[in-house]
């Protein structure tokens, strides 16, 4: 199993003619992907900027789990191949607030083909051919691999009829009921005051539709507690559609107002965290801090005794790695966000045995703690 976590693709120019992925390539695994941005890539000859494929005939199985996933101001000047494609032959995998927006593409702009659910995510690429396409089987394929998409809850450019192939009689398309086709109101498009390669672009604005119309009820999804930018992912009690959550309490002008109530806030999923799932055997464990520390946080962990049995080495912020990719000026950081990997092992690269276990993050003084379950 793979865990990326904070990763950032940012300006990679593909013009090889044999180069077709540009981006990123995760082949033949499971994979658990949160806090991801690709931005500001482009690609001259016939490929993809992003690809997953789990399809190997002698693999286990295995699926994608993907969160907090930004791929924006992305350029492809090839007509025959996606900006990104989503390939499983196993297990269901799943997809939950992406922003895909503001690509140019003469095609589309994701192929998603396997067994598929979305959720409160945004694709809205109006210089793009189409939003997505359900793969078209190759004739004679003696393997074939079907494409059962579940979508609901979800701004889609133009609805239904921007999805491709969703007509074969082997694809099936379950469109909900909650799904929404209008402008989204990006913070660049109403309020001008953020350049375009800046990620903060497409954050929400008040009025926007994706705003409080996320799916109801998140239990069980495995969701960050955080959004893209540190931000809680769910305010006002219901979760937003993208990568984004609109938060009232954040001024998106110079003068940004804490949108934490304490020093350092800290949080983790999945809950419960079970390092033999096939879901996610990691622990994401995320915390926010009001302004960017002098000296690094640190991260440990203790059993149920009080005894410590892993330090967890802090590089730097997600909030540090966007900065320095020159993706967000820091004038304008609404504090700073971490978001670490905890392999559920000790010290002693041995894994931990099934109980509550606590995480304390320390930082200028202050500290925070927080309790997870961990089931074998």
């Amino acid at each position: 199993m793979i865990t990326i976590n904070n990763l950032i693709v940012d300006s990679i120019y593909n013009n090889y003619e044999y180069g077709y992925i540009s981006g990123i390539d995760l082949d033949d695994s499971s994979v658990t992907a949160n806090n991801i941005i690709v931005t500001n890539n482009h690609q001259d000859y016939p490929g993809v900027i992003v690809q997953y494929a789990n399809t190997a005939s002698d693999s286990p199985g295995g699926n994608l789990n993907l969160s907090n996933f930004l791929m924006y101001n992305n350029t492809s000047t090839d007509n025959t191949q996606p900006m990104a494609i989503f390939i499983n032959r196993y297990d269901p995998s799943y997809l939950n607030n992406m922003t895909i927006a503001n690509n140019t593409s003469s095609s589309r702009v994701l192929r998603l083909n396997g067994d598929f659910t979305m959720r409160n995510s945004i694709l809205y690429n109006p210089q793009a051919g189409s939003e997505m396409h359900l793969w078209d089987l190759f004739a004679g394929d003696p393997n074939p691999i079907y494409s059962n998409v579940d979508i609901d809850y979800c701004l889609i450019r133009n609805g239904e009829s921007e999805i491709d192939g969703a007509d074969h009689p082997q694809n099936s398309l379950t469109w909900g009921n909650h799904n929404i086709d209008t402008n989204p109101l990006f913070r660049g498009d109403v309020e001008g005051d953020i350049p375009v390669g800046d990620p903060r672009w497409l954050q929400l604005t008040p009025n926007s539709p994706c705003v409080n119309a996320g799916t109801p009820d998140t239990l069980g999804m495995n969701l960050p507690a955080l959004d893209i930018t540190g931000n809680p992912r769910v305010w006002d009690n219901i979760i937003d559609m993208g990568a984004h959550e609109y938060n009232p309490t954040v001024d998106n002008t110079e003068n940004i107002q804490p949108a934490l109530s304490n020093q350092i806030v800290v949080s983790h999923f999945p809950n419960p965290v079970t390092p033999n799932g096939k879901n996610s055997n990691v622990a994401f464990i995320e915390f926010s801090l009001q302004k960017k520390p002098i000296d690094k946080p640190t991260l440990e962990i203790f059993n149920i005794k009080g005894q410590k049995i892993r330090s967890i080495k802090i590089t730097q912020s997600f909030s540090q790695l966007v900065r320095s990719a020159g993706l967000s000026s820091e004038e304008k950081q609404s504090g700073e966000y971490y978001s670490q990997v905890w392999d559920c092992k000790d010290n002693n690269r041995k894994q931990v045995a099934s109980g509550i276990y606590f995480y304390k993050v320390s930082s200028g003084g202050d500290s925070a703690i927080g309790k997870m379950m961990v089931i074998k």
